[in-house]
């Protein structure tokens, strides 16, 4: 006969609220611009990844204790 090794307090807690069943997805906000959007970071690549890697670096400075 296996004996199972008792639950840990972390197995028997609750979810967190926001993880519950009865909370509805979030929808996305709708953008009527969005395959402009698209169509521009794909002809600008290289451009959007040095903007996103800008901005990361800002808010990581500007975050850093």
């Amino acid at each position: 006969m296996e004996q199972t090794p008792p639950a840990s307090s972390r197995e028997s807690a609750a979810p967190p609220p926001s993880a519950s069943a009865e909370s509805p997805p979030s929808a996305p906000l709708p953008v009527p611009e969005w395959p402009e959007v698209l169509d521009w970071v794909r002809e600008n690549q290289t451009l959007a990844m040095l903007g996103a890697f800008a901005v990361g670096v800002f808010v990581g400075v500007m975050m850093r204790d």
